[in-house]
C-alpha cells in the first residue's frame, strides 16, 4: 500500500473512536434536525475548499461555521443563520470537530517521528486497528524517503521559507502562489527549494484532507471508462490526467480524487477544473474539464529518488 491508501484506512478506522463516532452521530443528528435548505448551506460550504481553504480537515467544520455567522446581517443567510447557530447539537459538533482536528494535527507530527506511533492523538484509545492503521502510515511514509528529503532540504530555517509560508495562499497550484516564489527566490536554488516546499506543504494538507473525507465518506470513486475523452501521461512518477465528466458536482470545489484505473484504486489532486454550460434548446448541457495529479501507486523511495537541492 502507498501512503494515500494508508491515509485513507486511517480516515475510515477514526470511525471507531468515541470522538469519530460522536461526530458522524451529531451529523445524522443535524440532518434530521435543521432544515433541508440549512443543512445542505452548511455541509456545501463546508466541503468548498474555495471558501474554507485546503487541508483545513476537522477544522473546516468550524471555518464553515464561522463563515455563516460573520454573514448574520445579510437577509439572505439571516435566518439559515439562526436555525444553525441556535443548534446545541451544532455546538457540540463544533467542540467535538475542534478536538478531532488537534488530534489528528498532533499524530501528524508524531507519524514523523522515530518513535513507533502508538496513539491517534492523546487519548490514549486502545484500539488496536487502529493503532495498527497509524503504524502502516508511519512505515509508509519512512519508505518514501519523505523525512529524510525534508531534513536536507527544508528544516533549514531559512528565512524565506517562512516568509513563503506566511504569504502564500493555500490553494493547490494557485497562480498567486507561482509569482510569489519568484519575487522572494534570490537564486535558482532557492526558487527550485520554494517550488519543492509547495509541493510538500500541499502534500502534507492532502493527506490530512484525505483522512478527514475518508472518515465523513465524502471522497466516491470513479471508474476511468465513465469519463469522457480520458488522457494520462506518466511523468516523473506521477500520473497527469485529463478528463470530461457530464457529473459536475463532486470536480466544482473540490480538489481530492480516488479514481479506478485498469483495477487499481489510485488517489490524485485536482488541478484545474473548467465548467462548460451549452445551451440545448430545451436545457443545459453542463460538462467539468479536470486535470489532475495521481500519486504513485508505488511511493517507495520516491523521494530518496529526487535530487537535493543546492541554492
Amino acid at each position: 500500500m502507498n501512503v494515500p491508501e494508508n491515509a485513507y484506512k486511517v480516515g475510515k478506522l477514526i470511525k471507531k473512536t468515541d470522538d469519530g463516532k460522536r461526530q458522524l452521530d451529531l451529523i445524522t443528528i443535524l440532518k434530521n434536525e435543521l432544515s433541508e435548505e440549512a443543512y445542505k448551506q452548511f455541509f456545501d460550504l463546508l466541503n468548498s475548499y474555495k471558501h474554507v481553504g485546503f487541508g483545513k480537515h476537522f477544522f473546516s467544520i468550524l471555518i464553515a461555521y464561522d463563515l455563516l455567522e460573520h454573514n448574520k446581517d445579510n437577509p439572505y443567510f439571516k435566518k439559515i443563520v439562526k436555525e444553525i447557530t441556535s443548534n446545541e447539537h451544532m455546538k457540540e459538533l463544533l467542540d467535538v470537530s475542534k478536538k478531532l482536528g488537534e488530534e489528528l494535527e498532533y499524530t501528524l507530527l508524531q507519524l514523523l517521528k522515530s518513535d513507533i506511533i502508538k496513539y491517534f492523538g492523546t487519548s490514549k484509545n486502545p484500539i488496536a486497528k487502529l493503532k495498527r492503521g497509524l503504524q502502516d502510515l508511519q512505515v509508509q511514509i519512512q519508505r518514501t524517503g519523505f523525512i529524510e528529503w525534508c531534513f536536507l532540504n527544508i528544516n533549514q530555517q531559512k528565512p524565506f521559507l517562512n516568509e513563503y509560508e506566511k504569504k502564500r495562499n493555500d490553494i493547490p497550484f494557485d497562480k498567486e502562489n507561482k509569482k510569489l516564489i519568484k519575487q522572494i527566490a534570490k537564486s535558482e536554488g532557492e526558487e527550485k527549494l520554494l517550488e519543492q516546499h509547495e509541493v510538500t506543504i500541499n502534500m502534507m494538507n492532502y493527506f490530512k484532507q484525505l483522512i478527514f473525507d475518508a472518515h465523513i465518506d465524502s471522497l466516491r470513486e470513479y471508474n476511468v471508462e465513465s469519463f469522457d475523452k480520458y488522457r494520462k501521461v506518466d511523468l516523473n512518477n506521477l500520473t497527469h490526467i485529463a478528463f470530461k465528466s457530464s457529473d459536475i458536482g463532486p470536480f466544482q470545489d473540490s480538489f481530492l480524487i480516488k479514481v479506478r484505473d485498469e483495477n487499481i484504486t489510485r488517489y490524485g489532486l485536482i488541478k484545474s477544473t473548467n465548467i462548460n454550460f451549452t445551451n440545448q434548446g430545451d436545457y443545459f448541457d453542463c460538462t467539468a474539464r479536470v486535470k489532475a495529479w495521481l500519486f504513485p501507486v508505488n511511493d517507495t523511495n520516491y523521494f530518496r529518488n529526487l535530487p537535493n537541492i543546492e541554492n
